[in-house]
């Protein structure tokens, strides 16, 4: 028994780690989002993270798609502008690929957690029978 509280006590500091790790690359990404286009106040809305987080990603997405497109349709008239638009696409790109990660990471932290929770719960029920 004491061996799995301290298993979970393991677990549980490397996932705080691992969170405060997030939290930063989080921050470090919307202020490189930010720096890009520019700060615009955003109206907050009583959701949990999780959905403030998908809905985050959506509103980035949709951003870079309209970019995208916008891009399409001025390419052609100048070639240093031309690669200067290839730049800011490939930008665009990575930062999509960026959020992505960050998703699934934090996606796969909660259902660990959720998963150790279950364990604990098991543990102390059953610990409560004897």
């Amino acid at each position: 028994m004491a061996t799995t509280i301290k298993a979970f006590k393991l677990h549980i500091k490397e996932i705080k780690e691992v969170i405060k790790k997030l939290e930063v690359k989080v921050v470090e990404t919307k202020q490189a989002l930010k720096a890009k286009k520019g700060d615009k106040p955003k109206e907050k809305k009583e959701e949990t993270e999780e959905e403030e987080d998908d809905e985050k990603i959506d509103e980035k997405e949709d951003e870079i798609d309209d970019k995208e497109d916008e891009t399409d349709a001025i390419k052609g008239g100048n070639e240093k502008v031309d690669k200067e638009l290839d730049q800011v696409e490939e930008e665009n790109k990575a930062t999509t690929t960026q959020i992505d990660s960050l998703t699934k990471t934090i996606t796969t932290i909660q259902e660990k957690s959720e998963i150790a929770d279950k364990e604990v719960i098991q543990e102390i029920s059953d610990t409560t029978k004897e």
